[in-house]
């Protein structure tokens, strides 16, 4: 009998082991899978699919995203979820949709979304990098700042709008002056296409414009038209905004975009252009590569593609305990760079097929290089630090 009992005692006792050891080893697997598990994050993109300034930004994301061993998704909204009425439901549609949620959301706000967009992540309990359309200081008064109100809002970065207005300015009077008169000082007529009336980076660009020309006083604004970022339109626009204006000397152009669909317009209407004519727009698209060397047009000023990529090196420190705040707060302001005929020559081949350098990518990030003082939010550096002999070894 005494035998039997301990029988049964050691067949108990190997049963709570056995189930013991189990346990342990499921809870290993799983944490070690936790561990291996790519972070998932869910880029919107914010237009119509094919924007090449959004291309742009995607193709860097996905670079940073393969090398820091993120799992990057991008949505693409129809056109009637592009506004401020929609966005918050195709955001919300899309996560009903899916079994898992994203770590990350990066998007950029449409004028007028943002409360529903953020209350409807926190409710969720997903963080969000917002870029691109910058945020007055009037919103920000009613939203809070990143990490205030909504404390999963971990950061807004975008270019400063109003600088970059007046840096492409700048460049197309001392452009224009250069090709027409020995006089630094010569007047210079200007003809500004914008973006979309309700949009806040058109806003903030044409501020910045305006600020110049104010100070410049040798200029006259002969008009500023709405191209709602739209090629087509501007194209529809050209030949009555050469009939009513004879004496343009530059074009302020707000995007790449609106600057070729003025070129098509000029093309289509048989229109004579001056060659002294400055054309300087924003975006760094790949198209403007060939057209700043062909001369059809001067300059282009942007860089700002590379927020998307930059938001995700951010939040793989974020993730790894090294938190971005402690050096550049929650809201980021960027400053564009300008692409002309200087450095075109040297930059344009990298920008137009991009092969970024994973070593690089690497080097950005403060917790990979903690030897690092600062983040480098610099197109222009970065673009250059791409073409260095050692950058494409991977």
């Amino acid at each position: 009998m005494k035998a039997i009992n301990k029988t049964i005692i050691f067949l108990s006792q190997l049963s709570l082991y056995i189930m013991l050891f189990s346990f342990l080893t499921r809870t290993t697997i799983t944490q070690a899978a936790e561990k291996t598990t790519k972070p998932r994050v869910l880029f919107i993109y914010p237009v119509e699919k094919g924007f090449p300034f959004w291309d742009s930004q995607v193709n860097f994301a996905q670079a940073v995203s393969d090398t820091l061993n993120f799992e990057l998704d991008v949505a693409y909204p129809p056109e009637e979820f592009r506004d401020r009425f929609g966005a918050s439901i195709y955001i919300q549609n899309i996560l009903d949709s899916q079994a898992q949620k994203p770590d990350l959301i990066i998007t950029s706000f449409w004028v007028g979304s943002e409360t529903k967009i953020l209350t409807l992540l926190d409710d969720r309990e997903i963080p969000l990098i917002s870029i691109n359309s910058d945020i007055s200081p009037t919103q920000f008064s009613e939203l809070g700042l990143p990490r205030e109100q909504f404390p999963l809002w971990l950061a807004h970065l975008s270019p400063d709008d109003t600088l970059a207005g007046g840096q492409l300015a700048t460049a197309i009077l001392q452009h224009s002056r250069a090709n027409r008169c020995p006089s630094s000082h010569c007047n210079v007529n200007i003809f500004a296409i914008t973006g979309a009336s309700y949009s806040a980076v058109s806003k903030q660009r044409i501020n910045g414009m305006n600020s110049v020309l104010q100070t410049d006083k040798n200029n006259k604004l002969l008009n500023i038209v709405y191209g709602n970022w739209e090629r087509k339109l501007v194209k529809k626009m050209t030949s009555t905004i050469f009939k009513r204006h004879e004496d343009i000397h530059a074009f302020w152009i707000a995007s790449d975009v609106m600057a070729y669909g003025l070129q098509d317009g000029i093309e289509e209407f048989n229109l004579m252009l001056p060659k002294s004519t400055v054309i300087g727009s924003m975006d760094w698209s790949p198209s403007s590569i060939d057209k700043i060397k062909d001369g059809s047009l001067n300059m282009s000023l942007g860089g700002h593609f590379l927020e998307g990529g930059l938001a995700l090196i951010l939040f793989f420190d974020y993730l790894n305990d090294r938190d971005f705040k402690q050096q550049t707060g929650t809201v980021i302001k960027t400053k564009m760079s300008l692409l002309d005929v200087s450095n075109v020559g040297e930059m344009g081949a990298f920008l137009k097929h991009p092969k970024w350098s994973e070593t690089r990518i690497n080097g950005y990030s403060k917790f990979l290089n903690p030897q690092r003082e600062n983040y480098n939010f610099n197109p222009q550096e970065i673009i250059m630090e791409q073409l260095t002999p050692h950058a494409n070894n991977h």
